[in-house]
């Protein structure tokens, strides 16, 4: 056996924080990165005997309809079926009273 057949690929799952991501962009005034390739940019951090298993997006659905729809646009602009969003309802409870 060589060395090469025993190593072991390292499964990544990549966490990402999608509100503080946007307004941090939108802060610095970056909106070309707003439509960024989530999958690539979190490959580009992998070391070799790493695999990308998922990025697993968080955040919260606007109220806002415009919002809405863009933001369904960004996540059905993953064709490799890779990002995996995780969507509160709770800024919708705390804006209804509830």
């Amino acid at each position: 056996m060589t060395t090469d057949s025993k190593r072991i690929t390292k499964k990544v799952i990549f966490y990402v924080d999608g509100f503080n991501f946007y307004y941090g962009l939108k802060q610095i005034k970056w909106k070309s990165f707003y439509w960024l390739d989530m999958v690539s940019f979190c490959s580009k951090f992998l070391k070799a005997d790493q695999e990308l298993v998922s990025v697993k997006y968080f955040s919260a659905r606007s109220m806002n309809p415009a919002q809405h729809s863009r933001q369904d646009k960004f996540f059905s602009g993953d064709q490799q079926g890779v990002i995996q969003k995780e969507i509160s309802k709770k800024r919708r409870l705390i804006e209804s009273g509830m």
